[in-house]
């Protein structure tokens, strides 16, 4: 009963990334944010890069084991360059403009979870409110470097706002067959490998700032399907990052994930669930577009909601790793 229930929502999930953009608006950009004019767009569709999930296969383990008695909550982060603004599937961004990134970070919870064997998984997931919980744009010269998994976070914040529910289902699926982790030109991780997997996540978010010499046609408050994205492993468009941005606010990225030792964060095989090791590494290829409707919180969430801003400021403290040499 619950393999099927988790098989239906896999289907559900991908139906709701599919359907994303049924009822995206056109806006628009202005790529450098200087004045010569705003670009017609509907969809900011960023090159396939990683996310990350602290404490993410901790969180499965336990909830697989316990029928779900025990439910962890956990932390992913994200990032990305934008590779197209498109307007009816077709790109408008011009060359010579600097780039646009964004970072992200948001709690989760395990919501269904059952193994598949040798390792694997099936698994659902649900968004928590806090205490890490943002998301950020900025502009600025084209100097991120995916492998190192820095310069996401640096030159002019041209957006920011926070996750307030997944669309759909979020989902990943695992089988039992292990590969090299990075498959994507040289493998810069020869030390690390990964199971077999792909799902998809699409976060509905609000937002709180948008600086109007970049974007027009934008309002804090309005939604944003902000991370809709296809999750795989193993890589073969992007190289893994070794490090992550925890904060907002143009927090410096920290090395975790594939940038420490195995023994650290990962383990030598990626998402098995049968080993001690307790976060897990995703490849992603995710796009956004903006919504007409506003966040409106129920009352008893306004609190909770409208503190996600500082609560997030603050990383959540978190044991320290020894780094690979």
């Amino acid at each position: 009963m619950l393999k099927a229930f988790l098989y239906s929502s896999l289907c559900l999930g991908l139906l709701a990334v599919c359907a994303r953009t049924s009822q995206a608006s056109i806006f628009g950009l202005d790529p450098d944010g200087g004045g010569n004019g705003f670009l017609s767009v509907d969809q900011l569709d960023w090159t396939p890069d990683s996310a990350l999930s602290l404490d993410g296969l901790t969180a499965i383990r336990a909830w697989a084991a316990t029928a779900g008695t025990v439910q962890l909550p956990f932390t992913t982060y994200t990032h990305g360059k934008l590779g197209a603004a498109n307007l009816n599937n077709t790109n408008q961004l011009p060359g010579g403009v600097g780039e646009i990134t964004f970072v992200a970070g948001i709690t989760e919870n395990v919501t269904a979870a059952i193994p598949t064997g040798g390792g694997g998984v099936i698994a659902t997931f649900g968004l928590l409110p806090g205490p890490v919980n943002f998301f950020e744009i900025w502009q600025g010269a084209a100097d991120s470097n995916q492998l190192a998994g820095t310069g996401y976070n640096n030159g002019t914040l041209i957006m920011s706002g926070f996750a307030t529910a997944f669309q759909g289902v979020a989902n990943y699926a695992e089988n039992s067959v292990v590969s090299a982790l990075d498959q994507h030109n040289a493998n810069d991780y020869p030390a690390l490998q990964t199971l077999e997997g792909n799902g998809s996540t699409t976060i509905v978010g609000s937002i709180a700032f948008v600086d109007t010499n970049y974007f027009a046609g934008i309002t804090p408050g309005q939604t944003i399907s902000f991370f809709s994205t296809n999750q795989k492993n193993p890589f073969d468009a992007a190289d893994p990052s070794a490090r992550f941005t925890l904060a907002p606010g143009g927090a410096p990225p920290v090395l975790e994930g594939a940038g420490l030792a195995p023994a650290a964060s990962l383990g030598p095989v990626n998402g098995d669930i049968n080993s001690v090791f307790p976060d897990v590494q995703y490849q992603t290829d995710a796009a956004s577009t903006f919504n007409p409707t506003f966040f409106v919180p129920e009352p008893v969430s306004v609190m909770v909601w409208g503190g996600l801003f500082i609560a997030g400021i603050v990383s959540c403290a978190r044991r320290r790793h020894t780094v690979v040499s």
